[in-house]
């Protein structure tokens, strides 16, 4: 579980250099999702990209949330916003 970790990690950091804060509902999805496509496939699973796709999918689907929810936070990324169920 330690790669999975590690790209939790690293998605952490880049929300932070990013401006953005990672919602804590958001761990155990990540950490599921990792390890689903770390199962699925762990030659294109296991680097840095993965995490880094993750995000950028976060930002523009929390985009769009905050179009509908104006009032909502603008830094916090929700489960909702990841989208994991590819």
């Amino acid at each position: 579980m330690g790669a999975v970790v590690d790209r939790t990690d690293v998605i952490r950091q880049r929300i932070g250099d990013q401006g953005y804060t990672l919602s804590e509902a958001c761990e155990e999805p990540l950490r599921n999702y990792y390890a689903r496509r770390q199962a699925a496939d762990a030659r294109t699973a296991g680097n840095g990209r993965l995490a880094r796709n993750t995000l950028e999918k976060a930002i523009f689907h929390q985009s769009r949330r905050l179009v509908a929810e104006p009032a909502a936070a603008l830094d916090v990324l929700l489960p909702s916003d990841l989208e994991l169920d590819e």
